[in-house]
């Protein structure tokens, strides 16, 4: 991109004029729109016109859905609620499952470690002495 010259202005004059402040005092006074003669004398009638004698007819359905929403909403509340109450009771009988697979599994690897230890001869006598 080549720059301008620092004597040189990059905006246009018509640019320049809509950077200025705007001054209202200095717009015109007459108004840019208008509205054909007797329209608002006639609206009234029209409107009626249009309005009167129709009926809107409102289906069961309508009628009802507040209340089906409602009746969803509360039956989410009432199935989170019972999972959660549902998950707190197993947390607490999972976690009692969870120490006693612990405490299972350090059997089993301080068994094994022994084992490893053990020669033949060793094994044969742990083997018989447990079977009496």
């Amino acid at each position: 991109m080549i720059k301008p010259l620092a004597h040189e202005s990059i905006y246009s004059p018509e640019h320049k004029m809509k950077m200025e402040k705007f001054d209202i005092d200095k717009q015109s006074k007459e108004m840019p729109f208008s509205v054909p003669d007797g329209y608002f004398d006639k609206l009234e009638e029209e409107i009626l016109a249009q309005t009167v004698g129709t009926t809107k007819h409102i289906s069961l359905w309508q009628r009802m859905k507040p209340f089906a929403y409602a009746a969803a909403m509360i039956i989410g509340v009432m199935f989170i609620t019972r999972q959660a109450v549902y998950m707190t009771r197993n947390a607490n009988a999972f976690g009692e499952a969870t120490a006693l697979n612990e405490e299972a599994a350090a059997d089993s690897t301080l068994h094994q470690m022994v084992l490893d230890e053990m020669d033949e001869d060793q094994l044969v006598e742990f083997l018989i002495a447990d079977a009496n």
